[in-house]
């Protein structure tokens, strides 16, 4: 169970007291303890103010993982900023306009991408300095080191946004969804309950922080209290080595890396038997490789999530029994259904109205965990988010008489 934390500065502040020298982060060659975080993120929040950011100022980050990237979430969510996480697989145009979109002040960027930004420094306008991250020319360091710990924190309301995610752009641009304290406080208390997660748990964070199954997973873990085992990349070798070496409980993954795992040479020879939930999702799971994920991995922990950016992350899960239980191997297809705290209705995409069961419709979505809406963008975010708390997801799906949800296609037109 998680804490009933006012916010991600609440968060961290308990864990810093109450389990100081407890690990918060292992990355590499790095580990650091819940109160070298909170000094770290104290005087990265600190840097922000300096610079001149104020409360609903952005920042961007454009690297592959790093811790930097969540300490500098968490110091938005002290500062009252919010952090602009850029999808480091979009072409340079694109790169550009999510940064120009966001109004970033401040780019912090690693180093596979400082030429790309050299490249396009003249066409972003609003970027007042970059910041290296990592590799020879690194300068976050010495920024961070530079400033004093600011134990001040922005009285933040729950519906403020620390942390702005872009959505995939399947109908045109990406847009930012503003994620907020509120919506992703209810995301993790939901899916620690839908996933039993706590404080003794150990959570490997392999995919992208640009992703929801980056940040908003690895926010999930610390807001249990769980250390996270973060990757840079998420390479199938070094993931199944690190679920053994490091006895991980909990982990996310797209089918993709799992179909890769699949062909590790000596997969089977490691020992996975710490694992308690192992979630997939973002695409499809293709057959063959499923059961080839079934037999490598222990019974009990696949777990299928639907989800999207919009709803912090996780809505459905398909759980473990019916992974494995032959008499409902028809239910592989579907999404499985709402986790705790989740409402999902199938409903007309031109009159709103319900659909009856196992009829066809735009799946519709209400929680707390919703986006606070698409950052600059009132008519979008009018069209997606309901007065009365639904948010139009645009997939198309029905609902079974038991509560699966089976996810068919996009209503809207995909570009």
């Amino acid at each position: 169970m998680i804490p009933n934390h006012a916010d991600f500065s609440d968060m961290l502040a308990r864990w810093a007291r109450e389990r100081p020298t407890g690990i918060a982060i292992n990355f590499g060659d790095t580990h650091r303890s819940w109160a070298e975080l909170a000094e770290r993120v104290q005087r990265v929040a600190a840097g922000l103010r300096a610079a001149g950011l104020k409360p609903n100022d952005r920042i961007a980050v454009l690297d592959l993982n790093h811790p930097s990237c969540l300490e500098l979430t968490l110091a938005c969510a002290q500062t009252g900023c919010a952090n602009a996480v850029v999808n480091f697989r979009l072409a340079p145009p694109e790169i550009a306009y999510v940064i120009n979109d966001s109004k970033a002040r401040i780019l912090f960027v690693g180093p596979e991408f400082a030429g790309a930004v050299e490249q396009l420094r003249a066409h972003l306008p609003a970027v007042e300095r970059v910041i290296r991250i990592g590799g020879a020319d690194d300068e976050y360091e010495a920024w961070v080191a530079a400033h004093a710990p600011d134990a001040n924190i922005h009285p933040a309301k729950g519906g403020d946004c620390f942390v702005q995610l872009y959505t995939s752009g399947t109908t045109g641009f990406p847009k930012g969804a503003m994620l907020t304290h509120h919506g992703m406080l209810a995301h993790a208390r939901n899916v620690a309950v839908s996933q039993t997660m706590d404080g003794g748990s150990r959570v490997q964070v392999a995919m992208p922080l640009f992703h929801v199954g980056g940040t908003s997973y690895a926010l999930v873990a610390w807001s249990a209290g769980a250390p996270i085992y973060m990757m840079r990349m998420p390479d199938p070798a070094a993931a199944l080595a690190m679920l053994d070496r490091e006895k991980i409980t909990h982990t996310f993954y797209v089918p993709a890396l799992m179909a890769a795992m699949t062909q590790v040479p000596g997969a089977d020879r490691h020992d996975y038997s710490s694992l308690q939930a192992l979630s997939y999702g973002a695409s499809p799971m293709p057959l063959p490789v499923m059961r080839a994920c079934l037999k490598l991995f222990p019974k009990g922990v696949m777990q299928q999530v639907y989800g999207m950016t919009e709803e912090s992350g996780v809505v459905t899960i398909l759980g473990p029994e019916d992974h494995e239980n032959p008499a409902v191997a028809h239910r592989l297809v579907s999404a499985g259904k709402v986790i705790h705290g989740v409402e999902i209705e199938i409903r007309d995409p031109a009159s709103g109205a319900v659909m009856p069961t196992g009829q066809s419709g735009e799946i519709w979505v209400r929680s707390e965990q919703v986006m606070g809406g698409y950052w600059g963008k009132p008519e979008a975010t009018e069209a997606a988010l309901t007065p009365d708390g639904w948010y139009r997801s645009g997939d198309g799906g029905h609902m079974d008489a038991d509560g699966y949800v089976y996810v068919t296609d996009r209503i809207k037109d995909m570009i």
